[in-house]
Protein backbone atom coordinates (compact mmCIF):
# COMPACT_ATOMS: atom_id res chain seq x y z
CA UNK A 1 0.00 0.00 0.00
CA UNK A 2 1.64 3.34 -0.75
CA UNK A 3 1.26 6.63 0.96
CA UNK A 4 -1.51 8.01 -1.39
CA UNK A 5 -4.43 9.68 0.49
CA UNK A 6 -6.87 7.19 0.73
CA UNK A 7 -10.31 7.61 -0.22
CA UNK A 8 -13.58 6.77 1.89
CA UNK A 9 -15.51 4.25 -0.51
CA UNK A 10 -19.09 5.10 -1.39
CA UNK A 11 -20.55 2.21 0.81
CA UNK A 12 -19.39 3.63 4.23
CA UNK A 13 -21.17 7.33 2.83
CA UNK A 14 -23.95 5.60 3.42
CA UNK A 15 -24.43 6.12 7.29
CA UNK A 16 -23.90 9.41 8.80
CA UNK A 17 -20.48 10.63 10.56
CA UNK A 18 -20.46 11.80 14.28
CA UNK A 19 -21.23 15.48 15.32
CA UNK A 20 -18.45 17.14 16.59
CA UNK A 21 -19.43 16.49 20.15
CA UNK A 22 -19.61 12.84 19.56
CA UNK A 23 -16.09 12.32 18.00
CA UNK A 24 -14.88 14.54 21.04
CA UNK A 25 -16.37 12.37 23.73
CA UNK A 26 -14.79 9.11 21.43
CA UNK A 27 -11.83 10.54 21.20
CA UNK A 28 -11.63 11.19 25.22
CA UNK A 29 -12.27 7.87 25.34
CA UNK A 30 -9.90 6.45 23.05
CA UNK A 31 -7.03 8.76 25.19
CA UNK A 32 -8.22 7.30 28.59
CA UNK A 33 -8.77 3.54 27.49
CA UNK A 34 -6.88 3.23 24.42
CA UNK A 35 -8.80 2.47 20.69
CA UNK A 36 -10.72 -0.96 21.13
CA UNK A 37 -12.05 -1.57 17.23
CA UNK A 38 -9.50 -0.62 14.00
CA UNK A 39 -10.06 1.13 11.38
CA UNK A 40 -10.38 -0.71 7.92
CA UNK A 41 -9.08 -0.20 5.14
CA UNK A 42 -9.98 -2.38 2.45
CA UNK A 43 -10.05 -3.31 -1.65
CA UNK A 44 -11.26 -5.43 -3.58
CA UNK A 45 -8.95 -8.54 -4.65
CA UNK A 46 -7.41 -7.94 -8.01
CA UNK A 47 -7.87 -4.43 -7.89
CA UNK A 48 -5.03 -1.68 -6.89
CA UNK A 49 -6.96 0.62 -5.01
CA UNK A 50 -7.76 0.92 -0.88
CA UNK A 51 -10.76 2.83 0.25
CA UNK A 52 -11.59 3.33 4.01
CA UNK A 53 -13.97 1.17 4.42
CA UNK A 54 -14.87 1.13 8.12
CA UNK A 55 -13.63 3.44 10.94
CA UNK A 56 -13.88 7.00 9.81
CA UNK A 57 -15.39 8.74 13.10
CA UNK A 58 -12.79 6.62 14.76
CA UNK A 59 -9.25 7.62 13.05
CA UNK A 60 -10.95 11.18 13.51
CA UNK A 61 -11.14 10.89 16.92
CA UNK A 62 -7.60 9.27 17.43
CA UNK A 63 -6.34 12.72 15.41
CA UNK A 64 -8.00 14.68 18.22
CA UNK A 65 -6.49 12.33 21.01
CA UNK A 66 -2.99 12.29 19.73
CA UNK A 67 -2.88 8.78 19.16
CA UNK A 68 -1.64 6.97 16.65
CA UNK A 69 -4.89 4.84 14.76
CA UNK A 70 -4.40 0.96 14.18
CA UNK A 71 -5.72 -0.34 10.92
CA UNK A 72 -6.56 -3.68 9.66
CA UNK A 73 -6.60 -4.62 5.99
CA UNK A 74 -8.97 -6.38 4.49
CA UNK A 75 -9.62 -7.56 0.50
CA UNK A 76 -12.88 -8.32 -0.74
CA UNK A 77 -14.57 -10.48 -3.30
CA UNK A 78 -16.42 -7.58 -4.90
CA UNK A 79 -18.26 -4.88 -4.47
CA UNK A 80 -21.22 -6.14 -3.15
CA UNK A 81 -18.57 -7.86 -0.12
CA UNK A 82 -17.77 -4.36 0.88
CA UNK A 83 -21.52 -3.13 0.78
CA UNK A 84 -22.23 -6.36 3.18
CA UNK A 85 -19.70 -5.50 5.25
CA UNK A 86 -20.51 -1.68 5.83
CA UNK A 87 -24.00 -2.92 6.90
CA UNK A 88 -22.69 -5.42 9.41
CA UNK A 89 -21.10 -2.75 11.22
CA UNK A 90 -24.22 -0.18 11.03
CA UNK A 91 -25.52 -2.31 13.73
CA UNK A 92 -23.52 -0.83 16.45
CA UNK A 93 -23.82 2.72 15.28
CA UNK A 94 -26.14 4.66 17.73
CA UNK A 95 -28.38 5.85 14.72
CA UNK A 96 -32.30 5.66 14.39
CA UNK A 97 -34.43 2.80 12.78
CA UNK A 98 -35.11 5.18 9.83
CA UNK A 99 -31.61 5.68 9.50
CA UNK A 100 -30.68 2.13 9.75
CA UNK A 101 -33.48 2.22 6.37
CA UNK A 102 -31.77 5.35 5.07
CA UNK A 103 -28.62 3.75 5.31
CA UNK A 104 -30.01 0.56 3.58
CA UNK A 105 -31.49 2.19 0.43
CA UNK A 106 -28.22 4.57 -0.04
CA UNK A 107 -26.07 0.88 -0.11
CA UNK A 108 -28.68 -0.73 -2.19
CA UNK A 109 -30.79 1.67 -4.40
CA UNK A 110 -32.16 -1.37 -6.48
CA UNK A 111 -34.02 -3.92 -4.62
CA UNK A 112 -32.79 -6.54 -6.46
CA UNK A 113 -29.38 -5.64 -5.23
CA UNK A 114 -29.81 -5.86 -1.52
CA UNK A 115 -33.09 -6.03 0.04
CA UNK A 116 -35.73 -7.57 -1.85
CA UNK A 117 -37.53 -10.89 -0.49
CA UNK A 118 -35.44 -10.39 2.31
CA UNK A 119 -37.69 -9.50 5.20
CA UNK A 120 -36.39 -11.81 7.85
CA UNK A 121 -32.91 -10.12 7.37
CA UNK A 122 -34.48 -6.59 7.41
CA UNK A 123 -36.29 -7.27 10.46
CA UNK A 124 -33.11 -7.96 12.09
CA UNK A 125 -32.16 -4.66 11.64
CA UNK A 126 -35.00 -2.82 13.07
CA UNK A 127 -37.03 -1.66 9.69
CA UNK A 128 -39.49 -2.96 7.65
CA UNK A 129 -39.74 -3.06 3.75
CA UNK A 130 -42.21 -0.80 4.15
CA UNK A 131 -39.82 1.70 5.90
CA UNK A 132 -37.20 0.58 3.19
CA UNK A 133 -39.48 1.43 0.41
CA UNK A 134 -40.37 5.14 1.62
CA UNK A 135 -36.62 5.81 1.55
CA UNK A 136 -36.19 4.48 -1.54
CA UNK A 137 -38.86 6.90 -2.50
CA UNK A 138 -37.03 9.84 -1.10
CA UNK A 139 -33.55 8.54 -2.87
CA UNK A 140 -35.06 8.21 -5.94
CA UNK A 141 -36.61 11.57 -5.60
CA UNK A 142 -33.72 13.20 -4.17
CA UNK A 143 -30.49 12.45 -2.92
CA UNK A 144 -29.36 15.93 -0.80
CA UNK A 145 -33.09 14.67 0.90
CA UNK A 146 -32.03 11.37 1.85
CA UNK A 147 -28.77 12.54 3.36
CA UNK A 148 -30.63 14.78 5.17
CA UNK A 149 -33.19 11.37 6.63
CA UNK A 150 -29.16 9.99 6.48
CA UNK A 151 -27.54 12.65 8.63
CA UNK A 152 -31.01 12.87 11.22
CA UNK A 153 -31.65 16.25 10.14
CA UNK A 154 -34.84 15.50 8.29
CA UNK A 155 -37.14 12.42 9.63
CA UNK A 156 -38.22 10.16 7.00
CA UNK A 157 -41.66 10.56 7.51
CA UNK A 158 -41.72 14.29 6.88
CA UNK A 159 -39.06 13.61 4.27
CA UNK A 160 -41.92 10.94 2.39
CA UNK A 161 -44.67 13.67 2.80
CA UNK A 162 -42.34 16.21 1.32
CA UNK A 163 -42.16 14.14 -2.29
CA UNK A 164 -45.55 12.84 -1.94
CA UNK A 165 -47.11 16.71 -1.65
CA UNK A 166 -44.36 17.78 -4.51
CA UNK A 167 -45.81 14.90 -7.01
CA UNK A 168 -49.25 15.62 -5.72
CA UNK A 169 -49.59 14.89 -2.56
CA UNK A 170 -51.92 11.71 -2.93
CA UNK A 171 -49.55 9.60 -4.80
CA UNK A 172 -52.71 8.16 -6.33
CA UNK A 173 -53.60 8.57 -10.13
CA UNK A 174 -56.23 10.79 -10.36
CA UNK A 175 -59.45 11.42 -12.90
CA UNK A 176 -58.79 13.52 -16.29
CA UNK A 177 -61.83 14.94 -17.55
CA UNK A 178 -63.65 12.49 -16.28
CA UNK A 179 -62.04 9.26 -16.70
CA UNK A 180 -59.14 7.86 -15.01
CA UNK A 181 -55.86 8.80 -16.58
CA UNK A 182 -53.53 5.71 -16.13
CA UNK A 183 -51.23 6.18 -18.89
CA UNK A 184 -50.07 8.91 -16.32
CA UNK A 185 -50.41 6.48 -13.72
CA UNK A 186 -48.09 4.13 -15.00
CA UNK A 187 -46.06 6.41 -16.30
CA UNK A 188 -45.30 7.62 -12.47
CA UNK A 189 -45.29 4.29 -10.84
CA UNK A 190 -42.88 2.99 -13.43
CA UNK A 191 -40.31 6.09 -12.73
CA UNK A 192 -40.76 5.46 -8.78
CA UNK A 193 -41.61 1.91 -7.82
CA UNK A 194 -38.00 -0.25 -7.11
CA UNK A 195 -38.29 -3.04 -8.79
CA UNK A 196 -36.30 -4.27 -11.63
CA UNK A 197 -37.07 -2.84 -15.10
CA UNK A 198 -37.93 -6.39 -16.69
CA UNK A 199 -40.47 -6.76 -14.60
CA UNK A 200 -41.99 -3.10 -13.65
CA UNK A 201 -44.50 -2.65 -16.93
CA UNK A 202 -45.90 -6.03 -15.67
CA UNK A 203 -46.36 -5.34 -12.27
CA UNK A 204 -48.01 -1.54 -13.02
CA UNK A 205 -50.51 -3.54 -15.21
CA UNK A 206 -51.62 -6.13 -12.41
CA UNK A 207 -50.99 -3.26 -9.68
CA UNK A 208 -53.72 -0.98 -12.25
CA UNK A 209 -55.88 -4.04 -12.69
CA UNK A 210 -56.24 -5.10 -9.28
CA UNK A 211 -56.17 -1.53 -6.98
CA UNK A 212 -59.36 -0.41 -7.13
CA UNK A 213 -61.05 3.30 -5.89
CA UNK A 214 -64.14 2.71 -3.45
CA UNK A 215 -66.40 4.46 -6.16
CA UNK A 216 -64.75 2.01 -8.74
CA UNK A 217 -61.95 4.14 -10.69
CA UNK A 218 -58.58 2.61 -11.14
CA UNK A 219 -55.93 4.65 -8.89
CA UNK A 220 -52.34 3.63 -7.87
CA UNK A 221 -51.32 3.77 -4.30
CA UNK A 222 -47.64 3.85 -4.55
CA UNK A 223 -47.23 2.68 -0.80
CA UNK A 224 -49.50 -0.43 -1.45
CA UNK A 225 -48.43 -1.45 -5.10
CA UNK A 226 -44.47 -1.49 -3.44
CA UNK A 227 -45.11 -2.96 -0.91
CA UNK A 228 -47.63 -5.73 -3.33
CA UNK A 229 -44.37 -5.92 -5.78
CA UNK A 230 -42.14 -6.29 -2.46
CA UNK A 231 -44.00 -9.19 -1.32
CA UNK A 232 -43.34 -10.75 -4.31
CA UNK A 233 -47.30 -10.28 -5.60
CA UNK A 234 -48.92 -12.06 -8.95
CA UNK A 235 -52.30 -11.99 -10.35
CA UNK A 236 -53.81 -15.54 -9.84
Amino acid sequence: MDNAPLRVHPAAEAYRTMTEKEVAALAADIAANRQHDDVVIGRVRGTKEWFLVDGRNRARACGIAGVKPSFETREFSDEDAIRAFVRSRSERRYISRAQRAMGHALLYPEPEKGGRGKKNVLATQGFSSARLSQARTVLAFSRDLALAVRDGTESLDAAYAKVKAARGGTGQARRKNGATDTKQARAEFMATCPVPRDEVEVMAQIILSVIKHPDGIETIDFEIARELVESGYRRK
